[in-house]
């Protein structure tokens, strides 16, 4: 089992999110236990959590205009981390706290957002 953390207010995104982890879970049979916020209010306290992770996708703004990177990475792991930001700048402030992995989204082709995510996740799958 697969244990994620999405970090993204937006619905749209969101249900390409889950499509990708759908077509994952038929393709490879991993399951998934997903925790998810669209506000920084619900992930703020997990720095202070026990929580593990194994995937995080993190989205730079949330629902309330505030910022997902209050989340401490550094913590969780920056390799687990996808940065999913639609802004190239936002992905570059994760970049420069280590993370490698950014799979940027665009409104206008989230079909082609889901399906690098799903191949960067059954990659992640794979190795684990």
């Amino acid at each position: 089992m697969t244990k994620i953390l999405i970090l993204e207010d937006d619905l749209p995104t969101l249900a390409t999110i889950y499509k990708a982890l759908e077509e994952v879970e038929k393709e490879t049979g991993e399951e998934f236990n997903i925790t998810g916020h669209s506000s920084y209010i619900g992930a703020e306290p997990l720095n202070q959590s026990n929580e593990k992770f194994d995937i995080i996708l993190l989205d730079r703004d949330d629902i309330n205009g505030a910022s997902f990177h209050a989340l401490d990475i550094e913590k969780f792991g920056v390799e687990k981390v996808i940065s999913i930001s639609t802004s190239y700048g936002y992905n570059d402030e994760v970049m420069e706290r280590g993370v490698s992995m950014i799979i940027a989204k665009d409104a206008l082709a989230l079909d082609d957002f889901g399906n690098r995510l799903k191949a960067e996740i059954i990659r992640r799958v794979k190795e684990a």
